[in-house]
């Protein structure tokens, strides 16, 4: 039984699951790019399956940005033990404040759904992230798909794109 104060990570590794880098492999992880949101691509953080940024809207050579990372799962897990641990870790950032945390199922799989502002360097950021459990179709196991969307906190007017992205995420 994992402790209910256990991150993202302490949680797959109380299961025994590792999350394996899968970039090479096909599309399976997708999201609508907004207007005003520009595919940046991927070189930027190899790591990511997609990298977009709303460049116009750049400050301080800081742009809004969103990254799709896509993990393959070594191990099958139990959504409901292991998401929770994303409102953990998301609680444990400097000056956290909650605006959304709630567990869901969606087309794609289980969600982890975050929304919140923390500071960094001096700077409020609004942070949405969608974490989702889905079956992989290709190898019969199982993917871990990320979203992290992070805007300056005072840009309500970017919402509706952050929503676009997290309710357009598709996993194939």
């Amino acid at each position: 039984m994992t402790d209910a104060g256990a991150g993202l990570q302490a949680r797959l590794g109380a299961a025994g699951v590792t999350p394996v880098l899968d970039v090479d492999g096909g599309a399976v992880a997708a999201l609508p790019v907004p207007a005003g949101w520009v595919d940046v691509g991927a070189e930027v953080m190899p790591a990511a399956r997609t990298v977009l940024a709303a460049v116009d809207r750049s400050r301080a050579g800081w742009s809004p940005n969103a990254v799709l990372l896509d993990h393959r799962l070594s191990g099958p897990v139990d959504p409901a033990a292991v998401l929770p641990g994303a409102i953990v870790d998301a609680r444990a950032m400097p000056g956290w404040t909650t605006e959304i945390d709630r567990i869901d199922q969606t087309p794609a799989g289980e969600r982890a759904l975050v929304r919140g502002t923390y500071e960094a360097e001096g700077f409020l950021a609004r942070v949405t992230l969608a974490l989702v459990i889905a079956a992989d179709g290709e190898t019969g196991g199982q993917r871990l798909v990320q979203l992290t969307v992070t805007v300056p906190a005072d840009a309500d007017d970017m919402l509706d794109a952050v929503d676009e992205m997290v309710d357009g995420l598709r996993v194939d």
